[in-house]
């Protein structure tokens, strides 16, 4: 819940200073939503890789760490815009030339390392608040549950929860994956986003703690635990998860 400049803000004063400076655009290359502490965004990769086509003499961003907020990747993929003949230009930072300019970007880009770092380190730990006392802490909850208005607590959706209990017991009794999915289909269940039924779905409500009354937070690793490398598939140890029986309602 965060609100810095949109993306929409951005390209406009951009479009200001081009303006301004007599600079045309070519192309603009946005990543929507995205970390700027990852490189694995489409709209950054095709900018780095369009940087050696010659179709385009600078980049212009509204602030450094718009283009990457680690240190490692700002230095690297800068250093490959200059080697491609491509300057780099911050609107809304101004180094100057020389030895003062380089120390005073490489401060800037320190600061949006520590400030992103420092955020992350926030929310988490105001999550761990949330899941003491069993409050929804983001994301959609899954099939069976609801929110309270204020968003902050779960209560069982009763059509929702029939097929819950549906899957346990033919589940229970022997079916197959495909019998139990081809029921809860004719019946007209859909799962959270609204599609008919598959073998992943399935998997991922019979393992879900919560429908038997247990709050359950931070169960897999932090996707960008790993500079680059998601993996957020991979579960946490059982001392590093949340756990609150009774916590919710079964």
């Amino acid at each position: 819940n965060q609100r810095e400049e949109s993306i929409e803000d951005q390209l406009r004063e951009v479009g200001k200073y081009c303006d301004r400076e007599g600079h045309i655009i070519v192309a603009t290359y946005t990543d929507s939503a995205l970390t700027g502490r990852t490189t694995k965004r489409h709209g950054f990769t095709k900018l780095i890789g369009d940087s050696a086509s010659g179709s385009f003499q600078a980049v212009v961003v509204y602030k450094g760490d718009r283009f990457a907020r680690d240190r490692t990747d700002a230095r690297i993929y800068k250093r490959l815009l200059a080697d491609n003949g491509v300057k780099f230009i911050s609107i809304t930072e101004n180094f100057g030339e020389g030895p003062a300019a380089i120390f005073g970007e490489a401060m800037a880009e320190a600061v949006a390392e520590w400030y992103s770092v420092n955020l992350a380190a926030d929310v988490m730990r105001g999550h761990m608040g949330n899941a003491g006392k069993c409050i929804h802490n983001g994301g959609t909850p899954p099939l069976g549950y609801d929110l309270t208005p204020d968003r902050k607590y779960y209560v069982i959706n009763d059509f929702e929860a029939a097929a819950i209990r549906l899957i346990f017991d033919r589940y229970v009794d022997g079916y197959s994956y495909g019998d139990i999915i081809d029921e809860l289909n004719s019946l007209g269940h859909k799962t959270k986003a609204g599609r008919a039924f598959g073998n992943n779905s399935l998997h991922e409500l019979l393992i879900n703690e919560k429908y038997k009354g247990t709050y359950i937070y931070s169960r897999r690793e932090n996707k960008y635990k790993s500079r680059n490398k998601r993996s957020n598939r991979t579960y946490k140890s059982d001392e590093e998860i949340v756990r609150v029986e009774n916590g919710i309602p079964a």
